[in-house]
């Protein structure tokens, strides 16, 4: 009995041991429910090695898809690991919102506080009197520090020895903002890296939404300073592995930092292989690109193909051979008034949804002065209600006081009828992204009618005419909501 007990207390002091000098065991020590794949361990290996003062490059980038375990492994865990051995040498974690950032903190600190942590570093603690979200100490005669602060904002205090962003952006949207992006950018170097000391390590774990994000704009500058770990969620063959390549700035012959079977997915642990592909069925591939390919594409009208425009004959029918009542409906106008030809066409687009599939079922389009505009419309709304029921009139109102005043004229226009003027925000290109999603995955189709081939044409067209797209942009996202046609029989 005695020597079972010392051979499992042996056994714990070795785990301990492996514990402090490789972060993947601390990991797995301090966290037990951590689940680690194979690219957690080779993330983990460069940053034992920023930790234990042996890492040659000015900086890592790890690219990585969402809910992939980066984040916990990065910004939660490792700073806890640098403290235990450096805990002279102060941490900086940036995220796209200071609120984020001091959850991550926060996180953190908690993890530094925990008996599992105490266990391999006895003498560090985190000071009572100096432990908040926003900035937390070690215990004297010790002087490091996490602090946690949104990337965009100011960075008070002294320097620090590390610094790490954490998904500088907070969505796809946020980051086709060339604003945006330059804020980011100057933000970085004008108050992230002048904090930071002589020869420290910057730590950048984010998803690639754009190619000139953050991360594009230093590998145009400063490829050779960095050690790059681009993961994408599925192993490629060479052919597009070289293209993902390119498209993110890297040499093209750039490979993984893990040994993977083509067709293998990245995190096993944590998704199925099942369970991804319904995920890339729901969103469109310029989106997915980004988020699980790391392989950014600007939005482009040509990547809309013909052969993706499904026209029916006839609405669907249900089990009884009954046209199937729509769970909603909405005609969404993108308006104009003027006759000339610089101005654009005025469009209404009809589209309905019925479970998780939608139908575009007429198209109202012309260039009119203001009075046959006006009159066309309440024609379609007219012809909407006699052939679906009470259908929503939904118009794009543009800023300032012109928009408030075309939105008392339509209100006046539309009395009888449900109706409401919606302002969107975000470009143009972003708003339609979701469309292009259901789009692609074959869960959009046309009622057939004279309309199809002009809509089709500008749908498919990379023209600046896209009245067409925007209406349909703005019908499909409301459809996300609920616009119940009533009446309708």
């Amino acid at each position: 009995m005695k020597e079972k007990k010392a051979i499992t207390q042996s056994f714990e002091e070795l785990r301990r041991e492996i514990a402090r000098r490789q972060f993947i065991e601390f990991a797995k020590y301090v966290y037990p429910k951590y689940i680690a794949d194979k690219f957690h361990y080779a993330i983990a290996d460069a940053l034992t090695a920023i930790a234990r003062n042996k890492f040659d490059h000015k900086g890592l980038m790890i690219f990585c898809p969402p809910q992939h375990g980066k984040s916990h492994l990065v910004s939660r865990l490792f700073p806890v690991f640098y403290l235990c051995l450096n805990p002279d040498s102060p941490i900086i974690l940036s995220s796209y919102a200071a609120a984020h950032a001091q959850r991550l903190g926060g996180a953190a600190r908690l993890f530094m506080q925990s008996q599992q942590r105490k266990q391999l570093f006895p003498n560090i603690d985190v000071n009572r009197e100096k432990r908040g979200a926003e900035q937390w100490q070690l215990i004297p005669p010790y002087e490091g520090f996490m602090l946690s602060a949104g990337v965009g904002g100011p960075i008070t205090g002294s320097g620090a020895m590390i610094g790490i962003i954490d998904d500088p952006f907070k969505n796809w949207e946020e980051a086709q903002s060339e604003n945006n992006r330059d804020k980011v950018w100057d933000w970085y170097q004008s108050t992230f890296l002048t904090r930071l000391w002589e020869n420290a390590k910057v730590i950048l774990v984010m998803t690639r939404w754009h190619k000139d994000d953050i991360a594009g704009r230093i590998i145009k500058q400063e490829r050779d300073d960095w050690l790059i770990m681009k993961f994408p969620w599925i192993k490629y063959d060479d052919s597009l592995r070289r293209r993902h390549n390119i498209i993110c700035g890297l040499e093209p012959d750039y490979e993984e930092p893990i040994e993977r079977e083509i067709g293998e997915i990245l995190a096993p642990g944590r998704f199925s292989k099942n369970e991804l592909q319904d995920r890339r069925s729901k969103i469109s591939s310029t989106i997915w690109a980004a988020l699980y390919d790391q392989a950014p594409s600007d939005p482009e009208g040509d990547k809309i193909k013909r052969s993706y425009f499904l026209i029916l004959d006839q609405l669907p029918k249900d089990a009884n051979g009954n046209t199937v009542r729509f769970d909603a409906i909405v005609r969404y106008w993108d308006p104009a008034g003027s006759t000339k030809k610089s101005s654009k066409f005025t469009a209404g687009v009809l589209m309905a949804r019925y479970r998780d599939r939608y139908y575009i079922l007429d198209v109202c389009r012309g260039k009119w002065d203001t009075f046959d505009r006006n009159s066309n419309m309440l024609r379609t709304a007219i012809f909407d209600r006699e052939q679906y029921g009470s259908v929503w009139q939904i118009w794009e109102e543009e800023g300032g006081s012109s928009g408030k005043d075309a939105t008392f004229m339509y209100k006046q226009l539309f009395q009888g009828f449900r109706c409401k003027p919606d302002r969107p925000t975000g470009s143009k290109d972003v708003r339609l992204e979701p469309f292009l999603g259901a789009l692609e995955n074959g869960k959009v189709f046309l009622l057939k009618g004279q309309w199809n081939d002009a809509y089709i044409d500008e749908m498919v067209s990379i023209s600046d005419v896209r009245d067409q797209k925007d209406a349909t942009a703005g019908a499909f996202n409301k459809l996300q909501r609920v616009f119940r046609p009533k009446g309708w029989h």
